[in-house]
């Protein structure tokens, strides 16, 4: 699957998640307010819609995180080269210094 798929079906799945997300809590709260506590339907189905929409929300989540991952990583690299590469300098000088030092 191409990352421009990946994208869009994650993007759906996170909006579908949402929306299984608010009917689920309206049937909660809902069930809540009610007075008649012989129903009890109405509050394993927002349970159940809860669950639903939370896994929608962490599938369609990673599947955006994945298609995004190599632009991530490959900006990190390109901007966090410069200063390790600097880093990396400083600290071969120091342990050469150091070295010189206790050689003497």
């Amino acid at each position: 699957m191409n990352k421009k798929a990946l994208r869009i079906i994650g993007f759906l799945l996170i909006l579908i998640g949402i929306i299984f997300l608010i009917i689920g809590f309206n049937g909660i709260f809902a069930f809540a307010s009610s007075l008649s506590f012989g129903a009890f339907g109405g509050a394993s189905r927002g349970i159940l819609q809860l669950f639903i929409g939370g896994g929608c929300i962490l599938v369609g989540a990673f599947m955006v995180y994945a298609s995004y991952i190599g632009k991530i990583f490959s900006y990190a690299t390109k901007e966090g080269s410069p200063g390790i590469e600097r880093v990396s300098r400083a600290v071969g000088k120091g342990f050469s210094k150091g070295y010189n030092k206790k050689k003497k």
